[in-house]
């Protein structure tokens, strides 16, 4: 069975996403234009991030169903697993990197 990494950076993304998301639906702060500015540009700004760690929990799934392909005993389906999984491997590292540097702090 598949079970996520959760990465510090990205679990309080995710989190914070989906407060912000519940705070746009309260109507205290849809009737508060001030209120209302601050929390959707907050929410704009994490948005585009979200896509990314979206991909990177894509990632992590190919990840863990290629790792299983990669054990089975059939040595043709081994080798290309391997293969598939190191690009993977590599891809969710570069991916990992993006969404870290995008969520700290800028000063």
């Amino acid at each position: 069975m598949f079970k996520w990494v959760m990465i510090p950076e990205i679990q309080k993304a995710e989190e914070k996403f989906k407060k912000l998301e519940a705070e746009l639906a309260r109507p205290e702060v849809v009737s508060n234009p001030e209120k209302l500015k601050i929390v959707s540009r907050e929410y704009s700004d994490l948005k585009d991030v979200m896509g990314k760690i979206e991909k990177f929990h894509k990632l992590e799934k190919a990840e863990s169903e290629t790792e299983i392909i990669a054990k089975q005993d059939v040595p043709e389906m081994t080798a290309i697993a391997k293969e598939e999984l190191e690009k993977i491997q590599q891809e969710k590292a570069v991916l990992e990197a993006e969404i870290k540097k995008e969520l700290t702090p800028k000063d």
